[in-house]
């Protein structure tokens, strides 16, 4: 019992230091390019471009949980850009751990873009918070795991 809570105690020690790691700059900045591409990409509608950044393996989460895999969230996606104008991605890089082969990026997306309702052009907005595995292959970094987070704010 005691080596049981004994490992507890140094298990929850470990993850506080591990999150009170400074942020390796050189890499901060090779991800928040990953993402600038990413919003320069849906600028133009480069759907392909796109895809060739997420890995095959890739799962995203909802906030429901349910997960969705790599050829359920494409259909998904196209179908979305297809019925969008003028979309816009930005996203702002919060935090970024892990080293030259893998990283976990909490980001924050605001998208920006215009449909048609009722015969009129309406503008649309919506930002949320993610965590996402990025990794490093020999053709780039690509996106593995992309989670929502649920927004805190009051």
């Amino acid at each position: 019992m005691r080596v049981r809570f004994l490992l507890v105690i140094f298990l929850a020690v470990l993850s506080v230091a591990a999150r009170s790691q400074p942020e390796d700059p050189s890499l901060r900045k090779e991800i928040e390019a990953v993402y600038a591409k990413w919003d320069s990409l849906v600028a133009k509608r480069d759907i392909k471009g796109l895809w060739a950044m997420i890995d095959p393996s890739f799962v995203g989460v909802d906030l429901d949980g349910r997960a969705v895999p790599y050829a359920e969230g494409k259909e998904h996606f196209e179908q979305m850009m297809a019925q969008m104008q003028g979309i816009r991605s930005r996203i702002k890089v919060d935090h970024v751990y892990g080293d030259h082969r893998e990283v976990c990026a909490w980001v924050t997306l605001h998208v920006t873009w215009e449909e048609k309702v009722n015969g009129r052009s309406v503008r649309r907005e919506f930002s949320s918070k993610f965590a996402e595995t990025l990794r490093w292959t020999g053709k780039g970094w690509r996106f593995t795991y992309s989670q929502m987070l649920p927004d805190f704010r009051p």
